[in-house]
């Protein structure tokens, strides 16, 4: 708090995402186990709202999910993102490759790009708790204005993309 009134800036950066919220995000029981907003993260911290002079919200046009299997081989439901298409890693890496959006890769055009999908730059993200690939959905507009509705964000950065 000293530096908060001593007028200098200090960076609040949060864990999981909105979206994992265990009160707003409208899937549970696939949820984190605590609330996951700017408010919560503000009342965690102890500084007030009213003190913040920016709010950045992070986003991924591709939105991921755990994998579906625990490190231990048992297969769980974790959840999907919103109404979103679940892709598959290879029209991940087909469609960046050749500029298509990932949902109008079919089984040709991964078929036809195997040398893509199998160098090491184009490897599946992998959680770093089960060390399995990162399940990857399209973005889900109404997912994101309702986190936006809840964080009143003043500036947004497009990561991953």
């Amino acid at each position: 708090m000293k530096y908060l009134n001593n007028s200098k800036k200090v960076l609040l950066e949060g864990a999981q995402g909105c979206n994992l919220d265990i009160n707003h995000s409208g899937h549970y029981p696939y949820v984190t186990s605590r609330q996951v907003s700017t408010a919560q993260m503000c009342a965690d911290s102890g500084i007030s709202s009213l003190r913040l002079k920016e709010i950045t919200m992070v986003i991924r046009p591709f939105p991921i999910r755990i994998s579906n299997q625990t490190n231990i081989g048992q297969n769980i439901y974790s959840g999907d993102y919103g109404c979103s298409e679940e892709f598959a890693w290879d029209q991940i890496h087909v469609g960046a490759t050749l500029g298509l959006y990932p949902s109008t890769v079919d089984l040709n055009d991964i078929n036809n790009n195997k040398d893509l999908i199998n160098s090491n730059q184009n490897n599946p993200e992998l959680s770093t708790v089960t060390i399995k690939p990162i399940r990857v959905f399209d973005i889900d507009i109404d997912q994101l204005r309702k986190n936006v509705d809840i964080n009143t964000p003043t500036n947004i950065y497009l990561n991953f993309f």
